[in-house]
């Protein structure tokens, strides 16, 4: 489950099932940030996956949440973006 990037025939090529996920970034209405969680919560209790990685601040949180209310046990985060104060 990605953004949609150009690679999506790539990532189906090698046999991975693509679910298209919004750029989360840029949202910043409480409304549709809610939708981004049940939308995660709604696919790892569809798909049951043994492992999720999450990628970012905001799906490390969100992604977290679902995989915890789903009981998925296999959770990988890595933070990303943290820009020149961390280098």
């Amino acid at each position: 489950m990605t953004h949609d990037n150009g690679k999506r025939n790539e990532i189906e090529t090698l046999g991975f099932h693509f679910i298209e996920l919004s750029n989360v970034k840029s949202i910043k209405n409480i409304y549709k940030e809610f939708q981004i969680l049940m939308f995660l919560f709604y696919i790892y209790k569809k798909y049951k996956p043994d492992i999720v990685h999450h990628v970012g601040l905001k799906l490390i949180i969100y992604g977290t949440i679902a995989a915890t209310f789903t009981r998925i046990k296999n959770i990988v985060n890595a933070v990303s973006g943290l820009g020149i104060l961390f280098s």
